[in-house]
Parts: structure tokens; C-alpha cells; sequence
């Protein structure tokens, strides 16, 4: 397959948006467990997106009343949640939107999306697709961490910090193939998965293998109706998967030799990571 030749972006795209990676790191030996309290709960608000109360929170997260009031109660205190005194609920307050902006504000050399993003916005510009950059979070979930918007007027609209089951679309083949699945652990988690053009199980697993063998992955339509998505993995220098590589257009958008361009660049792209970045090549 021709890689791409290279060329300047022609037209501004919409400004990209982003989530910095953080390294990997081995869990502590000690859990300070307050703080994991809050943190969860943090998470479980942003997750859910609607205000609950104390003995919801409490509930969902098992975790003993009084200590989630209080936990909650100093949240509020430091500015990470709201509390609504009408309806005794609680919400992200703007601390947590405050740390968040400046995490995604955060520049330097270090951060390899800065270190990339002109090769990004080339790919969007060039071609007309969506560029997102999708991470692994936990065992089953991956997370949209950055974003550069086609320039199309009719393009798949995606939110950051969206998250999506680990092993759905290009980027959930590319985890199947690459994330230390077995192949029971494939089927079992495929079956709850949901798709708007459902693959069969062996037509995936199939698909996950050809992905492993050639480093790249294919949606045609399967996750969402008309769309047509290609991923390749990025990992870090001990070849471990950190996150996907995902250019996103409209089925028939291009012909076969340009989708074929978008798929070898893709996968040159993702490889590149790995090597241009050492925060990111760290193992």
C-alpha cells in the first residue's frame, strides 16, 4: 500500500480538543481509601450527568452513608461539587471544571498530542475525516482524549471524555487484537455489545485476527449506520496498547485508493507516537 505523500493543510479545521494521557503506573501498595472515595464519586457524577442525592451516591458506589456525607460535604467545601439545598442533591461543581480546563490547556513539548498535532490536522484537512485518539480506561471502557473535527459539513458528531464499550468499533477491534484478550474474554464481553450493523461473533473474531496481523482495523458501518472508521494501535515502548489512532468519514465518502491513503497513514501515524514522544514511548 502507497503511504501518502505529505502536504500542507490547505484550510483551518475546528480547534482540536483534548484530554493529556497520564503514564501508566502500577497500583500503590496502600490505597488511601478516602481519597479513592472521592475520586470515585467525582467519577460517578460526571458518568451518570443528572444530580443525586447522598444515599443514591452511597448506594451505587457501596459505600457507608456517613462517610460518603462527609466526603461529599468536603467535596462541596473545596469547590469539586455543588450541593442543592431544594432537592439535597449533588453535582460537579466548578473546581472540577476548573482543574479539567487546565489539564486540557496544558502545552509543552512533553505532551505528545502537542507533538503530533500537526500530522493530525493534516490527515482532517487532507482528507475530510474526523481524528480522534482514544484511550484504554479500566477493563472494559475506552475514552475519547482528543479530537480534530472534520471540516465536512456533514461529519459524526463525538464528544470528549466520551466513553465507549473497550471492545466496540475500529478502536475495539484493535483492543481486542492487541489488549490481552483472550479469546473467551472476547466473546464473552462481545456479547453485550450493541451495533447499529451487527457483526457475527466469528466474522469479529476473524476481523480482530486480521487487524493483529496487519496493525490496522476497519468499521464499515457496524458501531453507527453510515459511518466509516479505520483505527491503529499506539503503544508504548514495551508494547503495550496506551490508546487508539481513529480517522472517522462518511461511508462512500472517498474511493478505494483514498481510503486506502487514510488507512496507511493512519497506521504510519499511530506508529509515529510511540517513537516522537518519550513521555508517551515511556514503558
Amino acid at each position: 500500500m502507497d503511504m501518502p505523500t505529505t502536504r500542507r493543510p490547505s484550510a483551518p479545521v475546528t480547534p482540536p480538543r483534548s484530554i493529556a494521557f497520564q503514564e501508566d503506573v502500577p497500583a500503590p501498595a496502600t490505597i488511601v481509601k478516602p481519597v479513592d472515595n472521592a475520586i470515585r464519586m467525582m467519577r460517578h457524577l460526571s458518568l451518570i450527568g443528572k444530580p443525586s442525592t447522598v444515599t443514591l451516591i452511597s448506594r451505587e458506589l457501596k459505600i457507608n452513608p456517613s462517610t460518603c456525607f462527609n466526603i461529599l460535604r468536603t467535596l462541596v467545601w473545596n469547590g469539586m461539587l455543588e450541593f442543592d439545598q431544594a432537592t439535597k442533591t449533588y453535582t460537579l461543581g466548578l473546581g472540577a471544571v476548573d482543574l479539567a480546563n487546565r489539564a486540557l490547556l496544558k502545552g509543552g513539548g512533553g505532551n505528545f498530542l502537542d507533538v503530533m498535532h500537526p500530522a493530525m490536522e493534516q490527515l482532517a484537512v487532507e482528507y475530510g475525516v474526523t481524528v480522534t485518539v482514544w484511550r484504554r480506561i479500566g477493563e472494559d471502557r475506552q475514552m475519547l482524549v482528543h479530537i480534530i473535527d472534520s471540516a465536512a459539513a456533514v461529519r459524526l458528531h463525538v464528544r470528549l471524555s466520551q466513553r465507549l464499550p473497550l471492545l466496540i468499533g475500529a478502536n475495539g477491534r484493535i483492543m481486542a487484537a492487541f489488549g490481552g484478550l483472550d479469546e473467551d474474554q472476547i466473546r464473552q464481553r462481545y456479547s453485550a455489545l450493541k451495533w447499529a450493523r451487527p457483526v457475527g461473533i466469528e466474522d469479529y473474531l476473524a476481523q480482530v485476527g486480521k487487524a493483529r496481523e496487519k496493525g490496522w482495523a476497519i468499521d464499515e458501518g457496524n458501531h453507527v449506520a453510515g459511518i466509516y472508521s479505520v483505527a491503529a494501535p499506539i503503544f508504548n515502548t514495551a508494547r503495550i496498547i496506551r490508546g487508539t489512532l481513529v480517522a472517522t468519514m462518511l461511508m462512500g465518502q472517498h474511493d478505494k485508493k483514498t481510503t486506502q491513503k487514510i488507512v496507511a497513514e493512519v497506521a504510519r501515524l499511530a506508529d509515529a507516537f510511540t517513537h516522537l514522544d518519550p513521555q508517551f514511548g515511556k514503558g
